[in-house]
């Protein structure tokens, strides 16, 4: 006589195997990778911000906000500005990131280098990255500095000038000049402080080349 148990026990052992099968082949079809490589949640393109290429970043993040998106000190002197610039008579704005590096300068004075330079104007918008594209000159007690940044045959040109001890001390202007003839595209622009900080936040000497006129 066969034994009842033999019988059954390769049946049951069959019929969970397929089970446990069947569940594994759901679970991985419901969440199988999208094509962006994610968990198949909303497409990891959405409202995320992309770079055609040319320094140039579009999508729905503030521009100048993603330009300087995770920008951390990467010198001796443990902070960097950013600072920010509104047209006088336009839309135009402009936002720098200047980091202390080595340098020669006298007296208190930063050398600085430009890091970052995005500028939203006329329905143009862009983000400067590579340190070959950007220069930053040092004045005396950084009161007489010079950026300069380029993009596609274009040489942008930031003068910061120290002029008086008033209330509008500061004479902010940008230009834009052909590389290869030097002709005027447009400005000198008149510029307006939009604001100034540092990275980290409440460094106490920063942001002084734009306030201190005693020295």
């Amino acid at each position: 006589m066969t034994n009842p148990t033999r019988t059954l026990l390769p049946t049951l052992i069959l019929g969970i195997l397929g089970s446990l099968a069947s569940s594994l082949a759901s679970g991985c079809k419901s969440g199988e990778a999208s094509p962006d490589g994610g968990d198949g949640g909303p497409d990891a393109a959405d409202g995320a911000t992309t770079d055609d290429g040319d320094d140039t970043v579009a999508g729905d993040v503030d521009l100048l906000d993603s330009c300087v998106a995770g920008v951390a000190p990467d010198n001796n002197w443990g902070f960097l500005v950013i600072q920010d610039f509104r047209e006088r008579d336009g839309e135009g704005r402009l936002r720098i990131v200047l980091e202390p590096g080595e340098g020669s300068v006298v007296g208190e004075t930063i050398p600085y280098h430009l890091t970052r330079f995005a500028l939203e104007r006329g329905g143009e918008s862009f983000c400067i990255r590579e340190k070959a594209d950007l220069s930053w000159e040092n004045g005396h007690h950084n009161w007489n500095d010079t950026g300069r940044a380029r993009r596609q045959g274009t040489e942008y040109v930031l003068r910061l000038v120290l002029e008086n001890m008033g209330p509008n001390q500061w004479k902010d202007t940008l230009e834009a000049r052909a590389e290869s003839s030097g002709a005027t595209l447009f400005g000198p622009l008149n510029l307006k402080d939009a604001g100034c900080r540092t990275v980290p936040p409440g460094n106490p000497n920063a942001c002084l080349f734009r306030t201190r006129i005693d020295q």
